[in-house]
């Protein structure tokens, strides 16, 4: 047990953090009799045969600091990894409307318009599947607007 936990200040090394004392302690001290625990369960009450596996939780042991979480949460969530509303339900929060997606990084799609790299609008591509003149309306003259995207004289 770490002295820390027994209100022994300074009696650590100082190459370690709070936190890795902790981590070591939850990972050498409670963390076996954890894994005991669970065996026991599955062999008194024969959770075996029923395919009933036993894991306890040690998320609350661990918890870190809020900017911690708060970091490998937005990690979780951007690499596609967790969903928003999973990391709602591990801060204690309720979840939020379409928190239920996976969101993936827009920076790993393949080239295109969608994630497949196929353009399902023709990316832009005229009707005819020809380039127009420089500032030649592309929307087949249903307005007389020129191409936003060119300056008046139709140059880019």
């Amino acid at each position: 047990m770490p002295l820390s936990r027994l209100g022994i200040a300074g009696s650590s090394s100082s190459k370690i953090t709070p936190a890795e004392e902790e981590q070591a302690y939850v990972n050498h001290t409670v963390m076996p009799d954890l894994v005991v625990a669970e065996q026991k369960f599955v062999q008194v009450f024969d959770l075996d045969r029923e395919g009933i596996e036993v894991d306890f939780d040690e998320g609350q042991l661990l918890r870190a600091d809020i900017m911690t979480r708060y970091n490998a949460a937005r990690l979780g969530v951007l690499t596609g990894i967790l969903t928003p509303n999973e990391v709602r339900r591990s801060e204690g929060l309720a979840p939020m409307k379409g928190g239920d997606r996976l969101m993936v990084p827009a920076n790993t799609a393949a080239l295109g318009s969608d994630m497949t790299g196929t353009a399902p609008d023709a990316a832009g591509r005229p009707e005819a599947g020809n380039a127009p003149a420089p500032g030649v309306p592309t929307n087949g003259g249903k307005n007389d607007d020129p191409d936003p995207q060119l300056d008046p004289q139709g140059e880019l």
